[in-house]
């Protein structure tokens, strides 16, 4: 579905409504939320509702959060220009214990947003991100690969053994 008309009041009205839910929600459903609100873009969602996101996965930490949580996360932050950068720092420095789980897109997700947001403790992100491409090459469609040689190249980032 597209939203061809935005209300701004509608969704500032949503978002206040899922910000006083954000205490009963699990990591699935925030994350739901905050790439619902990446998707329709409101003008309001950097100053208002991706802080308050932001500040409570820093608060609850991010454990319960699967690989594609996290990746779903930064693609969304980037996808309105976000950088939440002590978020961005925990979870480049998470996604690593996560690397059993990491896919395709996953890893493809994360290295756009690091990438488009130049965010911190991107060279350790990358490394991780390089090699576990390396591991994951073989299950990458055209747009993973476009997008992850994309990422590298626009970080200033190397991968030799993936390209």
């Amino acid at each position: 579905a597209k939203l061809l008309q935005k209300d701004e009041g509608f969704l500032r009205d949503a978002s206040c409504k899922a910000l006083a839910r954000m205490p009963e929600m699990n990591p699935t459903s925030l994350v739901q939320m905050v790439w619902a609100f990446a998707t329709i873009a409101p003008s309001n969602v950097t100053s208002h509702f991706y802080p308050r996101v932001a500040e409570t996965m820093m608060e609850t930490g991010l454990a319960d959060y699967t690989s594609a949580h996290l990746a779903m996360v930064a693609w969304s932050f980037a996808s309105v220009l976000y950088r939440p950068l002590p978020l961005l720092a925990a979870l480049g420095k998470e996604m690593p214990n996560r690397a059993d789980r990491v896919n395709a897109q996953d890893i493809t997700m994360v290295a756009w947003a690091y990438a488009t947001l130049l965010a911190p403790e991107r060279r350790s992100v990358f490394a991780f991100l390089g090699e576990a491409a390396t591991r994951a090459v073989h299950r990458f469609n055209a747009q993973d690969l476009s997008n992850t040689v994309w990422a590298f190249a626009t970080a200033g980032e190397s991968a030799p053994k993936l390209f």
